[in-house]
């Protein structure tokens, strides 16, 4: 009796996940029926350390490399028609040396903290818009903010450790990529994606993504 009870229970519990199987594999052909608003949260990587403009901004030689930060990246994208969607996007990064004076010299008492944020417009295209993924590509168009701050842990005293900021600058100038992306969301309005670009501010990035509904395609 066990034995048969056994039996029904797998079969029971293989059929229910044939259906659930052939269920998802139906829903994930769907077109979605409706223009969502999509926002996404992520980090990536990119060369910033060698795209400094002018090498340095304030240190003339070449630096000690310290630390690089991921690429902090948000977007936030309206489908407005079926194929097309126009957003907003920001990201920011950062990294640290120590400032070179000279061809060898280099300030290791100095700190170098040089940050980049960027403000773009985002156009993409929509391959395929189903229930459940997403592939796209598309453009970012905006103006990326460097600052430069060098901070010295002397004060003209080797045994005083006193932080001083010792000088900053300001660059500001346009930016370009291209990027080819996919979403997936293996819940209705909550997903995941990947990117890759080619420019600023990132060569590959990943995060999450959150769904909201809107109006109802045009048919």
């Amino acid at each position: 009796m066990r034995k048969l009870l056994l039996v029904f229970s797998v079969f029971i519990f293989g059929f229910s996940f044939c259906q659930a199987q052939d269920t998802l594999v139906h829903k994930s052909r769907e077109k979605l029926d409706y223009q969502p608003i999509i926002i996404n949260a992520g980090i990536g990587g990119s060369l910033m350390e060698l795209a400094v403009p002018g090498g340095n901004l304030i240190g003339g030689g070449g630096p000690a490399f310290l630390y690089n930060s991921p690429a902090f990246n948000a977007t936030l994208n309206y489908n407005f028609t079926k194929k097309f969607s126009i957003g907003i996007g920001g990201a920011y990064e950062w990294f640290t040396d120590h400032p070179g004076y000279g061809q060898s010299e280099t300030a290791s008492w100095e700190t170098e903290k040089i940050s980049r944020y960027n403000v773009t417009w985002i156009v993409l295209y929509h391959f395929s818009k189903l229930v459940y993924s997403d592939a796209f590509t598309g453009l970012r168009i905006g103006a990326s903010v460097w600052n430069d701050q060098i901070t010295s842990n002397t004060q003209n005293y080797p045994t005083s450790i006193v932080y001083q900021t010792m000088s900053t600058s300001t660059l500001q100038r346009g930016c370009f990529q291209l990027l080819f992306g996919y979403q997936y969301f293996p819940i209705y309005n909550f997903g995941l994606h990947a990117e890759i670009g080619i420019g600023t501010p990132y060569f590959a990035e990943a995060g999450i993504s959150i769904r909201f509904k809107t109006r109802k395609v045009k048919t």
